[in-house]
């Protein structure tokens, strides 16, 4: 008797064990943001906050470098608008430099919903890499949301993310 318990509880401990080490499950990527933003190019740093819904409502307001605060940029019902203090212009998205710091986020962001990402592993703290098309690199937490996302030159950092 004593033996088939010792048996019972080795097979109970090291199935127990082999589930413990089981990787999780990679995150369903959340590109839906509400968040503080570090935006570096080129060694220039821009900050500011950025809403993103999805591919037809987003919205990027500066508040670094001091020479752009408070300009803000916003795409909805197929127009694009940028804005400073008093001062305000639409355009059709498609008039835009394709460097323009806003466009260039959004497009991150719009591609983020796309299912060609993959993920390429995990870290210790449950951060999640995500590799694409474009050489785009996008680390989430455990549960999808965004901390960084990373293509050539540019590199966007999240802070205080939530929706």
């Amino acid at each position: 008797m004593h033996r088939i318990l010792l048996c019972v509880s080795l097979c109970f401990l090291t199935t127990g064990l082999c589930a413990c080490q089981a990787e999780p499950e990679p995150p369903v990527i959340k590109a839906a943001t509400d968040s503080d933003v570090t935006i570096e190019r080129n060694g220039v740093t821009y900050e500011g906050h950025l809403t993103y819904v999805n591919e037809e409502t987003a919205a990027l307001t500066l508040t670094a470098p001091e020479t752009l605060r408070g300009m803000s940029f916003q795409r909805g019902d197929g127009q694009f608008t940028m804005a400073l203090d008093t001062l305000q212009c639409k355009s059709e998205q498609a008039l835009l430099p394709d460097d323009s710091v806003a466009l260039r986020v959004f497009s991150f962001f719009d591609a983020l919903q796309q299912p060609t990402l993959r993920c390429t592993g995990q870290n210790p703290d449950t951060l999640f890499r995500f590799t694409g098309d474009g050489a785009m690199t996008v680390t989430t937490s455990e549960v999808g949301e965004i901390v960084s996302v990373e293509c050539g030159e540019w590199r966007i950092v999240m802070k205080n993310g939530s929706l």
